[in-house]
């Protein structure tokens, strides 16, 4: 019996989901930016606004420019008015099923069953692509928007509605997310390489089609802050908001050095690296679809130029960049690629062993790809841990919904988390340029600071207690100030119950 490809990668696309779901349905949207996206996408959604400003990070008298593309933000707000915390949920490990299905339609036309199959079922595997199919992140919406554009764009004789889909789906990614903005290099070099003049015409098209998508975004930034918002010089990075004032600060604190995937590539070492970010058995399939590409000219012009930006902006953020955690997120638009190119290895491995026997030529396929199988486990159980916060922290803000104003503004280190769990507004260093000197200053300037913005309480989860003024903690010594200053007053502390996983939130008075 012949069996259905499509069949085979639904039920992939059903299992990934089922594994995804599993996680994102038994943790809270609460890491990292997950309280950003889902916030501001339940804000807009209560509101029925595309505020001009940042809503939930704003103070008195600091205001950032609203700035991020939004398509990523709409789809959280229509989430949220459809089903509530639960529709955000769902909507996690489906965009991340729907990106796989993306895969296999991109390789099945170009590659064959079994390369869209094995490509599919690599990405899925991918430590980078587990941890942002459960996160509430705009990356892998953005993947599968980038997947599609290059769907269509590269077909082999595309016609004009291709075109134009590809043209519809490169605005929506470069509406998404600023990684979209990568697709147009990679248009420009694969369809100039593979039919050389005759590609202007077709990068014309899609040029067009993606600018009339994002003209809407560039004209109300354009209205609004002098510039598009975009990466670049003079009016394309231009962003600001006319009558916020100048706070005239500008020092920094110094970070805590964790050490670990909070450290740069180079400093953790590049095998290191690899396996947080893709897992060693993912590198080795890579390696090897790598060696068979070389044969296959064919594919050169779609996968080259996507892979080559993949690997290059890959080595720059390991030189030049920040953290090793967040150099997946950068680059995962590139990790479809990654996982085409491991597909032509095991359709070429395939075709080779079926000469003896078809029957055993699948099976080994099979069981190679499992060789991935327990890393993704493994990833999964990880994020699950990294998912959930303290019990104190839930409790914490528990007493914020129903002991405070619904307009209360809390000043935080954790501001994504709390705006997410306690439904309020907040502030925290990177976001008002004089949080560092109101950490750093232990005396009554950081009051004067505090009460300039407009600060209702401070909340201060003790896992972020640090002996000195870094970066993302309150130190001892600012606690102390406030201890001993009658302009605060200790209103929550639920450190005799949960200890080092309580949190103090304080008034300012």
């Amino acid at each position: 019996m012949k069996l259905d490809s499509k069949l085979l990668a639904a039920v992939l696309a059903l299992a990934a989901f089922v594994c995804f779901a599993w996680i994102v349905f038994n943790s809270s949207i609460i890491f990292g930016d997950e309280g950003y996206y889902g916030g501001n996408g339940r804000w807009m959604a209560q509101n029925a606004v595309w505020p001009s400003y940042e809503p939930l990070q704003q103070t008195a008298i600091y205001m950032r420019p609203f700035q991020k593309q939004p398509l990523f933000l709409f789809l959280n707000s229509a989430a949220w008015l459809i089903a509530g915390e639960f529709g955000i949920k769902l909507l996690l490990p489906l965009i991340a099923a729907l990106a796989g299905l993306a895969i296999f339609v991109f390789a099945k036309d170009r590659f064959g069953s079994v390369a869209a199959l094995a490509a599919m079922t690599v990405f899925f595997m991918a430590n980078g692509v587990v941890t942002y199919a459960v996160l509430d992140y705009v990356e892998m919406f953005d993947v599968l928007l980038f997947v599609l554009a290059l769907h269509f764009a590269f077909k082999e004789k595309p016609k004009d509605l291709d075109l134009l889909m590809a043209g519809l789906f490169t605005g929506l990614s470069m509406l998404t997310d600023v990684t979209g903005l990568f697709l147009a290099p990679i248009l420009l070099i694969a369809l100039l390489w593979k039919s050389r003049l005759s590609g202007i015409r077709p990068l014309i098209i899609i040029g067009m089609i993606a600018l009339l998508v994002l003209s809407p975004f560039l004209l109300r930034n354009l209205y609004f802050f002098g510039g598009f918002c975009l990466p670049g010089p003079g009016i394309m990075s231009a962003c600001s908001i006319a009558g916020v004032p100048d706070l005239g600060v500008t020092m920094t604190l110094p970070s805590a050095d964790s050490g670990g995937t909070s450290s740069q590539a180079i400093t953790m070492g590049f095998a290191n690296y690899f396996n947080f970010a893709t897992g060693f058995p993912v590198l080795i399939f890579l390696l090897f679809g790598i060696a068979a590409l070389i044969y296959r000219r064919d594919a050169w012009y779609a996968l080259v130029p996507w892979f080559g930006l993949f690997a290059l902006l890959t080595l720059q953020q390991s030189l030049y960049g920040g953290r090793a955690e967040d150099i997946p997120r950068y680059t995962l638009f590139g990790f479809p690629a990654l996982a085409l190119i491991a597909g032509i290895f095991f359709a070429d491995a395939y075709d080779f062993l079926k000469k003896y026997n078809r029957l055993l030529a699948g099976l080994l396929v099979v069981l190679l790809l499992l060789f991935a199988a327990p890393g993704m486990l493994q990833k999964l159980d990880g994020m699950k841990g990294a998912k959930t916060f303290p019990g104190g922290f839930y409790d914490a803000c528990g007493w914020v919904r129903a002991n405070t104003d619904s307009d209360a503004r809390l000043f935080t280190p954790y501001q994504h988390a709390m705006s997410w769990l306690c439904d309020r507004r907040g502030y925290a260093g990177g976001e008002v340029p004089d949080v560092p000197l109101i950490l750093s200053s232990n005396n009554d300037v950081a009051y004067e600071r505090l009460k300039a913005h407009g600060t209702d309480y401070i909340f201060i989860p003790e896992f972020i207690v640090s002996d000195v003024a870094y970066g993302g903690t309150i130190s001892r010594p600012f606690i102390s100030y406030m201890d001993s200053s009658s302009h605060f007053k200790m209103v929550f502390d639920n450190r005799n119950i949960y200890g080092n996983a309580g949190v103090r939130i304080y008034q300012v008075l």
